[in-house]
C-alpha cells in the first residue's frame, strides 16, 4: 500500500510514535498492511527485529506477516541499496512474529526452572483435549446414575433434550468453553452466575442492551464500508458486506427466540431443589 494511498485513519495509526496505542480496525481495513509498514517504519530507524515483538491468534497469520514483511524488505533492498537490510532478512525466521501460544511457550521453555516445571513439557492438541474430554464426561455420567440417578433426571431436564446424554454433555461442554474464556473461572462461578440466576430481570436487560449497543455500532460501520466498496466498485466485498448486515439485523429483529432460548438456559437453580 503506497502512503499516498492511506486513509487518514491509517495514517494516523502510522503516526503514533513513543507511545501505546490501541486500533479498532475492521476486516479488510488494511490492519495487517499497516502493521508491516509499522515494522518497516521502526527498522528505517535501526531498530533491530530482534527487538520487535508482534504477536497474533493463527499460525496463518503469523505466516502471511513474515512472508509480506521478507517481501517489503526485499523491494526495499531493490529500490534503495540498501544492503544491510539483508541482515533483518536473516534474522527474520527467528524473530518473534509469532502467534500467542508459540511466543508463551518460547519464553516457558526458555525459563523452565523459574516456574518449577520440566523444560521438556509438550502442549496437548485440541484434537487430544477433547478425547480426554469426552472420555471424562462419559465416566461422570456414568457414575451419576450409578450413585444418584434422580440427581441425573434433574441433570437431565435441565442441561438434555429428551433425556440424550450426548445434548447434556454439548451443554456441558459449551459451558466449559464460556468459562475458559473468563479471567477467574472460580470467581465467576462464585459471585457472578448466582447474580445471572437470581436477577434474571436484569441479566436479559443489559444482555440485551449491551447486544443493540454492539450491533447498532457494528452496523454503522459495515454501512460506512458498505458505502466504499460501492464508490470503488468492489462487487464481492459489497456482497460479503450484506451478508454481514444481514446477520446483525436478524440478531436484533430475533428478540423473542433469543430471550427464550436465554430463559431455557437460566433454569439451573433447579439444580438445587
Amino acid at each position: 500500500m503506497e502512503k499516498n494511498k492511506l486513509t487518514e485513519e491509517q495514517k494516523a495509526v502510522l503516526g503514533v510514535k513513543n507511545k501505546s496505542a490501541i486500533v479498532s480496525a475492521a476486516a479488510g481495513s488494511g490492519k495487517t498492511t499497516i502493521l508491516i509498514d509499522k515494522i518497516m517504519d521502526y527498522i528505517s530507524k535501526g531498530v533491530s527485529l530482534e527487538n520487535i515483538l508482534a504477536l497474533t491468534f493463527t499460525n496463518l497469520a503469523a505466516g502471511e506477516m513474515k512472508t509480506r514483511l521478507a517481501n517489503k524488505l526485499s523491494d526495499e533492498i531493490e529500490a534503495t541499496g540498501n544492503i544491510e537490510l539483508l541482515n533483518q532478512i536473516d534474522i527474520l525466521p527467528q524473530a518473534d512474529i509469532s502467534t500467542f501460544h508459540s511466543f508463551y511457550e518460547k519464553i516457558v521453555k526458555k525459563y523452565f526452572y523459574s516456574i518449577n516445571i520440566s523444560p521438556s513439557f509438550e502442549i496437548i492438541s485440541s484434537e487430544v483435549l477433547l478425547t480426554l474430554k469426552e472420555k471424562s464426561f462419559k465416566k461422570a455420567i456414568s457414575n451419576l446414575k450409578e450413585k444418584s440417578f434422580d440427581e441425573y433426571l434433574k441433570i437431565s431436564d435441565v442441561l438434555g433434550k429428551k433425556r440424550s446424554d450426548n445434548s447434556i454433555k454439548e451443554r456441558i461442554f459449551k459451558l466449559d468453553n464460556f468459562l475458559s474464556s473468563q479471567f477467574n473461572k472460580k470467581e465467576f462461578i462464585e459471585k457472578i452466575a448466582p447474580l445471572m440466576y437470581l436477577n434474571k430481570d436484569e441479566t436479559f436487560s443489559n444482555f440485551f442492551a449491551e447486544t443493540f449497543y454492539f450491533s447498532n455500532k457494528a452496523t454503522k460501520e459495515f454501512e460506512k464500508l458498505l458505502k466504499k466498496a460501492k464508490s470503488n466498485g468492489e462487487e464481492g466485498l459489497c456482497g460479503h458486506i450484506n451478508e454481514c448486515l444481514s446477520v446483525l439485523s436478524n440478531l436484533k429483529s430475533d428478540y423473542k427466540t433469543i430471550y427464550n432460548f436465554l430463559n431455557f438456559e437460566f433454569k439451573f437453580p433447579t439444580l438445587r431443589e
